[in-house]
């Protein structure tokens, strides 16, 4: 019952494609290469900071866990649900914001793939080093 509020309040947040709540749905995001399960109760899609502190905010009131997630390739479950909990994916915030070549510095959302990134600091005369073999 809880859930429902809940759920109907998050559904109010952000447009209806941009919230899973049916559990077929919501299975790509129950785990990770881990290899660690649990289904979460909502997946969500964020387009920018206001959303995702809206979000946070909801799920802050109805004590449910929110816990990002980026493409769900990480080892170690830092993408797993907890039980009950809603993940918010982050793979639709793609917007490379600055590259900064005298600054040596990159500014972008969270779902920037690698390549994309390699691809744009190349402009700059640099390379995105800690993953350089996953732009190969």
């Amino acid at each position: 019952m809880a859930n429902d509020v809940f759920l109907a309040s998050l559904q109010k947040t952000l447009p209806k494609e941009r919230v899973f709540t049916d559990p077929v749905d919501c299975y790509a995001y129950a785990y990770d290469n881990s290899r660690n399960y649990h289904s979460p109760i909502a997946v969500v899609f964020p387009l920018n900071t206001d959303e995702v502190a809206a979000i946070i905010q909801l799920c802050n009131q109805h004590n449910t866990p929110v816990i990002p997630r980026g493409r769900g390739t990480g080892t170690a479950g830092g993408s797993v649900p907890e039980i009950g909990g809603v993940v918010m994916s982050l793979e639709r915030m793609t917007n490379i914001v600055s590259v900064d070549g005298d600054n040596r510095m990159a500014i972008v959302e969270p779902g920037v793939l690698n390549q994309t990134l390699q691809d744009a600091v190349k402009t700059a005369g640099f390379f995105w080093p800690p993953d350089p073999s996953s732009a190969a």
